[in-house]
């Protein structure tokens, strides 16, 4: 089951697994890491997303990312210094 990106924000919901659909916003990609904004309309603000390198298939995976593609993604929630 999927969490809105409102109650995965919730402070209560950090440190757990959390699975979450939208819409990619916006993407940036480095050599080891991957930066991808989602949102799905429940707030203002976009989720951040923090793909590393290690992942299955990291660079195919960040090319097909474009702005407006529609993905669903399971992460710890961790609070952005």
């Amino acid at each position: 089951m999927h969490t809105s990106i409102k109650e995965a924000l919730d402070q209560g919901n950090l440190g757990k697994i959390l699975t979450v659909k939208g819409w990619v916003r916006t993407t940036r990609a480095q050599k080891s890491l991957a930066f991808v904004e989602i949102n799905d309309g429940s707030r203002l603000k976009s989720l951040q997303l923090i793909l590393d390198s290690s992942l299955p298939n990291f660079s195919e995976l960040i090319g097909n990312l474009v702005i407006g593609s529609a993905i669903e993604v399971e992460g710890t929630i961790v609070e952005n210094p």
